[in-house]
């Protein structure tokens, strides 16, 4: 799965557990994690946003921008639904 905004998405299973494979910047990167943390992301997604736009350096006016690596950031969370 690919989204044009924030890279390609791959689901797969690591030992019989559902996992997601989030690619970064030009994807040569990536990081996965499964269930268990997908749904304390999901608990937890508004402070994460509120933590994303306290230390993202500077803002974005354009709700997306490249960090220091290349990778992308998340955007404001008065952007995000």
């Amino acid at each position: 799965m690919t989204n044009s905004e924030t890279g390609r998405v791959e689901f797969s299973d690591y030992k019989g557990h559902p996992i997601i494979n989030l690619f970064i910047g030009n994807e040569t990167q990536s990081f996965n994690f499964g269930l268990r943390k997908a749904e304390k992301v999901l608990a937890n997604i508004d402070e994460i946003r509120e933590f994303v736009d306290k230390h993202r350096n500077p803002p974005s006016d354009a709700g997306y921008e490249e960090g220091p690596s290349g990778e992308g950031s998340i955007p404001p969370a008065s952007e995000m639904p």
